[in-house]
């Protein structure tokens, strides 16, 4: 009977032990499945034919439609716009001839609602300044204003630059944000209320070639913040304030590489804004960490109390 038990205990632990792999087994598969998070099942079927290389692609309403249209701006000047048909295809693709009174090159710029009408306007970062180009509603633009700054960027050094429009400090009014590399700043063209901008402050960048700036809510503040991205991979963090001026907080070197975009946005919905940098060595994304401090070890806090609490 000794035997026989025997035999019989080492049967189920060998049972169990199958049964174990095969649990843990179904688990690391299961692990996997979950990790395939994309999957495309067919190539593009819409595809868009520009006339000339894009330096400037973004999405916008360009006319009555419900959809989203898409602007895409050469570095001569043209733009091409392709409206949407609001059945997943693009209805008509309308070519403007370079900006008129144009010279030099198109480095980068931003879409917005500048003025009262439901279409997206366009601001354009120039070599020597920025153009304010008003939509008509059906996919052609009209200059309404060019104003200049300080310097020439150079086309040769820095084809292009990512600029970007923003509601800085507590007014309602769009304002137009934009790196100027050789200057190692970047210009800031306040709304002026009237779908344009006031001539531009400057603030230095906090490093070399600045190329890219980005703007949103990543200071633990009310008010909108910046992110400038340089050459040489250095991120420099910006906090916003009520009047629409910024301190530098942070500089983080070479992050991923020169940077290439800049992407602000609630990626875990957890009510904080994370950052995602795309530079030349891979992409990066900086998540915002809680301080760990529970309570200031400052009694008094402000020091407004004097010595109270303090021991001479």
């Amino acid at each position: 009977m000794g035997a026989r038990a025997n035999l019989f205990m080492r049967g189920k632990l060998s049972s169990l032990r199958q049964a174990r792999r095969k649990q843990t087994r179904q688990f690391i598969i299961e692990q996997l499945e979950d990790r395939r998070v994309l999957a495309v099942a067919s190539p593009p079927d819409q595809p868009l034919n520009l006339n000339s290389i894009s330096t400037l692609l973004a999405s916008g309403h360009f006319d009555a439609g419900a959809a989203a249209d898409l602007v895409s701006v050469a570095k001569n000047g043209q733009i091409d716009v392709a409206l949407n048909n609001n059945s997943n295809a693009w209805q008509s693709t309308r070519t403007s001839a370079p900006i008129s009174g144009f010279s030099g090159s198109v480095f980068g710029g931003a879409t917005a609602l500048l003025d009262g009408d439901p279409f997206d306007d366009l601001v354009l970062q120039t070599s020597t300044g920025i153009k304010v180009l008003r939509s008509d509603g059906a996919g052609a633009w009209n200059v309404s204003q060019t104003i200049d700054y300080a310097g020439v960027v150079d086309a040769a050094s820095h084809p292009s630059v990512k600029p970007t429009l923003a509601f800085l400090g507590n007014d309602l009014l769009a304002d137009f944000i934009t790196p100027l590399p050789q200057a190692n700043q970047v210009a800031i063209f306040r709304g002026n209320g009237a779908a344009g901008f006031n001539a531009p402050t400057y603030l230095n960048s906090g490093a070399s070639n600045p190329i890219v700036v980005a703007s949103g809510n990543v200071m633990a503040g009310p008010f909108v913040d910046l992110v400038i991205g340089h050459a040489d991979g250095t991120l420099t963090f910006l906090k916003g304030s009520a009047d629409g001026s910024f301190v530098n907080r942070l500089t983080l070197p070479n992050v991923a590489g020169s940077t290439r975009s800049i992407k602000i946005a609630d990626l875990d919905a957890d009510g904080v804004n994370e950052v995602v940098v795309e530079g030349s060595t891979g992409a990066a994304i900086l998540t915002q960490v809680a301080d760990t401090l529970a309570s200031s070890p400052i009694i008094n806090g402000d020091f407004s109390a004097g010595l109270t609490h303090w021991q001479v």
